[in-house]
């Protein structure tokens, strides 16, 4: 019980944080999918896509460094994915924002 306990301490904030993001994110490009005419289910499709293929290839990040998979160069293919998810989901976030600095921090 005490080792689920300190589990839960070492993941429960971490997983409060994720799902708030995930909350933002996928409001954020939803919306803009809808504003450039992606209606109903295929708005919230695009934003599951997006969000659903950063967390894949973050997964498969880690899996690789547990069975230490060793890649040629600093870009693997699981890297190049997330960056472009990561890429996507804060361009979303940026069509969103207030057009003020403060809207864009």
């Amino acid at each position: 019980m005490r080792r689920f306990a300190c589990r839960l301490l070492d993941t429960g904030p971490v997983l409060v944080l994720a799902a708030i993001a995930g909350a933002g994110s996928f409001t954020h490009i939803r919306d803009t999918a809808t504003q450039h005419g992606q209606t109903g289910w295929m708005s919230w499709a695009v934003a599951v896509c997006i969000d659903l293929t950063c967390v894949m290839a973050a997964r498969e990040r880690q899996r690789d460094k547990k069975h230490h998979r060793t890649r040629r160069g600093p870009l693997s293919w699981p890297v190049l994915v997330l960056t472009g998810g990561i890429a996507l989901s804060l361009a979303a976030n940026l069509a969103q924002a207030t057009p003020t600095v403060w809207g864009w921090i």
